[in-house]
């Protein structure tokens, strides 16, 4: 019988293992958070310039749903889904930040307590609206399709991305990942800082919207790139069918891009209420822009 050898794995080799996974882990988010910062850096200025056109596409959807008269149900359902959010957001509001909000304006004497209320109307549309584009996401694909039809671009709803489908066969399920060494020891402490850091500048933000009037317009135009980017996000998700390093590509590279659409659609979404239309009439001038880029791609004979 041939001899048989049983070697001794050392005591710390599965924690070195475990430990060098969770190293590769934050290594891999180091670099994911390099690479990000080089793709805004490296395209903004240029990008800022170049696509400077693309401010007038929110204003270019409101003519369009004045011309065109089925777009009235996709109106309606913005509109309505906008009141629901607006009323719950502002429930939600007047009960836990409505005393901390008084009692910053306090030291504004008579004139705190109506400030208070303007600034709490002025809040609860800006998170509102950015629910109503989350929540509304099916109808804006039905209304993108509406629109590519009409425009005669439909076939770009049949051909999605190839380069970069989305793996979600491929996925690890979450009841298998949560077991995981890179789960406890990396996803978890991270996930639990971004929410921290999350909530933070969340503080410091509500404190920066107390600047009476403005202060509200400063925290719009700070979340303008992801404004921007959420509007058009059907599209490259949806409809091209883009995986999550390619969006991320798209987003940071076009980060200026998304900043000049953002503050665009923000103007119109300024107003309570008819920001509820906004939000309908910034999703339709923003498929017309993805329309016009499809064409110029057509024209150059570039992939979209």
């Amino acid at each position: 019988m041939a001899d048989t050898t049983t070697v001794i794995q050392p005591a710390g080799q599965p924690k070195n293992n475990a430990f060098k996974r969770i190293i590769d882990f934050y290594t891999l988010e180091a670099h994911y958070t390099k690479d990000c910062i080089i793709l805004v850096l490296s395209n903004f200025t240029s990008d800022l310039f170049t696509n400077i056109g693309i401010v007038i596409y929110p204003f270019l959807g409101v003519l369009e749903l004045v011309r065109h008269g089925d777009y009235y149900y996709f109106l309606m359902s913005f509109l309505v889904t906008y009141l629901v959010e607006l009323v719950c957001v502002a429930f939600l509001y007047f009960v836990f930040l409505f005393p901390f909000t008084v009692a910053a304006y306090g030291i504004l004497g008579p004139m705190g307590f109506p400030l208070a209320i303007i600034h709490g109307i002025q809040f609860s549309n800006l998170v509102a609206c950015h629910e109503v584009r989350r929540d509304k996401v099916r109808g804006g694909l039905n209304l993108l399709r509406l629109i590519f039809t009409r425009h005669k671009m439909s076939s770009v709803l049949l051909t999605p991305d190839t380069i970069h489908p989305r793996p979600e066969d491929h996925a690890i399920p979450w009841i298998h990942y949560v077991t995981t060494i890179e789960f406890w020891g990396g996803a978890l402490p991270s996930m639990t800082v971004q929410y921290l850091i999350a909530l933070g500048i969340f503080m410091v933000w509500y404190m920066v919207s107390l600047i009476p009037i403005v202060g509200v317009l400063l925290l719009k135009f700070h979340t303008s790139p992801h404004r921007g980017f959420d509007y058009v996000l059907p599209f490259y998700k949806d409809v091209r069918q883009y995986d999550k390093r390619a969006l991320t590509r798209i987003y940071y590279g076009g980060y200026a891009r998304w900043l000049l659409l953002g503050a665009s659609t923000g103007i119109l979404e300024s107003i309570p209420i008819l920001a509820g239309v906004a939000v309908c009439t910034n999703l339709i001038g923003c498929t017309l822009w993805e329309i016009s880029m499809v064409r110029d791609h057509q024209a150059k004979k570039k992939p979209i």
